[in-house]
């Protein structure tokens, strides 16, 4: 079940992604209002993502983890993880938006600090001095940093997810080898996540930097 919803974490992170670069351009170039409008579009693009997949992995907890071939001892304990993580997709999506802008803007503590006290961050985003002028009229679809972000965060997220998925073929034919291997693979899986934060995290400080950059004609 934590191997799935790595899968889904990881390709909502990658989404965002598209948004962290866009921020980081519109910066480079001096353009203040076109990042505060990716900002908006962001916000509400992962808001209608977030309830799809909110609705989505609720209803069909069950039939994934038949997919995966779950040993049937941990089967409804897998289901109820799945469910109980699926209802706190949203807060992982606000999350993720919220560090996109951030590291777009070169601020990469400001989402540590909101890991460690879960903090108000759009009250930041909105009277914080950051060089994004972002206001609530910018929270709708802006289809030109829509197309701009998608066209930077769909590629990334398509190339996580043919990486997790064969993750996760490999997960489905341990677990049909019994509960003892299935766990076995679990527990060496969170080992290699931990392991992967490092170049990912550099893949997003170094993204954000170059996004700016760009933008500056540097």
């Amino acid at each position: 079940g934590s191997n799935f919803m790595q899968m889904v974490t990881l390709i909502i992170t990658s989404l965002a992604m598209g948004s962290t670069v866009m921020i980081g351009q519109h910066i480079g170039e001096g353009k203040p209002d076109k990042a505060g409008k990716t900002v908006g579009t962001s916000i509400v693009l992962f808001a209608i993502i977030g309830i799809a997949m909110t609705v989505i992995l609720e209803l069909f907890a069950g039939p994934i983890a038949n997919i995966l071939q779950v040993p049937a001892e941990s089967f409804d304990k897998t289901v109820l993880y799945l469910r109980i993580c699926s209802g706190g997709i949203l807060i992982i999506i606000a999350y993720n938006v919220i560090s996109s802008v951030l590291r777009g803007i070169g601020n990469a503590n400001l989402p540590l600090l909101f890991v460690g006290i879960a903090c108000a961050a759009m009250g930041v985003l909105k009277k914080g001095n950051l060089p994004i002028e972002f206001k609530k009229e910018d929270c709708r679809i802006d289809h030109d940093e829509l197309k701009k972000v998608l066209n930077v965060g769909v590629p990334i997220a398509l190339q996580e997810t043919t990486v997790q998925i064969s993750f996760l073929v490999i997960n489905s034919i341990i677990n049909g080898m019994g509960l003892m291997p299935s766990a076995g693979y679990g527990v060496a899986q969170k080992l290699t996540s931990f392991i992967m934060l490092i170049p990912s995290s550099v893949m997003q400080s170094v993204s954000a930097f170059v996004a700016q950059n760009t933008g500056a004609g540097k």
